[in-house]
């Protein structure tokens, strides 16, 4: 503060202005005009020390020059090996925090079994061998729907194009992992449903 009473900023040299509803003492207390300046002269908030424990390896890091207050209030590890080994932390109690989920069958909420591993847990989708079962069947079926439409799907491309040579085609069902039908090959059954679909 001036001899005139005019208070200025530390980091830029301006006038601090006072702003609208700031009371007398925050006013008094303040030593920078806006946020860049703050940032550029690192000011600390009250309470705020510049050393830390880290709680991975219990050992004391300071704070960095040029650490904003932000980044150093974020900051929780001295380095990116502890920062590392704390994010696993978390995983770990996030994973143990999962005991339960509901049975994609009958709706019903299945718990987690002792010493069960949190992968082996998110992969189960059914509460019981029954259900298991249920889900396997209804599975298989899908597969079924998606692979016989693939095959009326590449029937249709094969048929629409007479002149694909026989090698191309039985090449192109090979690699789709589909049984060529015979009426395929056979201009005047277009529109005849097959009977030799994909088990």
């Amino acid at each position: 503060m001036t001899a005139m009473g005019v208070m200025l900023c530390q980091a830029c040299g301006d006038e601090i202005v006072r702003k609208p509803h700031e009371g007398p003492s925050t006013y008094a207390k303040r030593v920078v005009c806006c946020r860049a300046c703050a940032g550029a002269l690192k000011v600390k908030p009250r309470g705020e020390s510049d050393e830390k424990v880290c709680p991975a390896c219990s050992q004391v890091f300071k704070r960095n020059g040029r650490q904003s207050a932000v980044q150093w209030k974020a900051k929780v590890a001295c380095d990116q090996r502890c920062t590392a080994v704390m994010r696993e932390r978390l995983k770990a109690e996030m994973r143990e925090l999962v005991t339960s989920r509901i049975c994609e069958i009958c709706d019903r909420e299945f718990s987690r079994m002792p010493g069960e591993q949190y992968t082996r847990f998110m992969a189960r989708a059914a509460c019981s061998p029954t259900c298991v079962k249920i889900h396997r069947r209804q599975q298989r079926a899908t597969r079924k729907i998606q692979q016989t439409v693939t095959a009326v799907a590449v029937a249709v491309t094969v048929m629409t194009l007479p002149s694909v040579p026989r090698e191309l085609i039985e090449q192109e069902m090979c690699r789709r992992n589909l049984r060529p039908a015979a009426w395929m090959y056979t201009p005047d059954t277009c529109g005849v449903l097959p009977h030799d679909v994909p088990s």
